[in-house]
């Protein structure tokens, strides 16, 4: 499913997430309310370093490993694996652990046939405010430029043991 997404792709939470094709706008199509939604799909993968001689892969992640090929970690485990129909301007949302949600809001399909997506990971944090409500914070907020069927690699989300890595892909339906 998708093409290969190398390493280089995946980003530290702490350093600024280069924006994917941010200096090219090209014009985009056609998006009125009547333009037909597409179906975004992710799997979230805890990515870890054990000292393995073999890389190992859960079964669930096999047609998303050529993805992780070249990443620094030897077990990937998945923890969350979600697909939605969203239309263009509306945020979706995805649940991925009791820390972290996954935000996408398609934005438009270019001429080339790229879809443009605004991408924003909450992390929840261990503090409340004055009305008791639990604080948030944007771990990456970026807007990318994907090819359909192609994989986006978002990572280095820190978990109390490795990163958590999330497999983005975008299907027109």
């Amino acid at each position: 499913m998708g093409k290969r997404c190398p390493g280089r792709y995946v980003v530290r939470v702490t350093i600024a997430f280069a924006l994917l094709a941010g200096a090219a706008w090209p014009a985009m199509a056609n998006n009125a309310p009547g333009s037909e939604p597409v179906m975004i799909g992710f799997t979230a993968i805890q990515a870890t370093v054990e000292g393995r001689n073999e890389t190992h892969y859960d079964a669930g992640l096999r047609e998303i490993q050529n993805a992780l090929d070249g990443l620094r970690y030897d077990t990937y485990r998945q923890m969350a694996k979600q697909q939605a129909r969203a239309p263009f301007g509306q945020e979706i949302e995805f649940a991925i652990d009791e820390r972290y949600t996954l935000y996408v809001t398609p934005l438009g399909r270019q001429r080339n046939g790229r879809v443009r997506v605004e991408t924003r990971v909450e992390k929840r944090l261990d503090e409340y405010d004055e009305d008791g409500e639990q604080k948030t914070v944007n771990a990456l907020k970026t807007t990318s430029s994907v090819t359909p069927g192609d994989n986006l690699c978002l990572g280095g989300f820190p978990l109390e043991e490795g990163d958590m890595i999330i497999v983005f892909t975008v299907e027109q339906r």
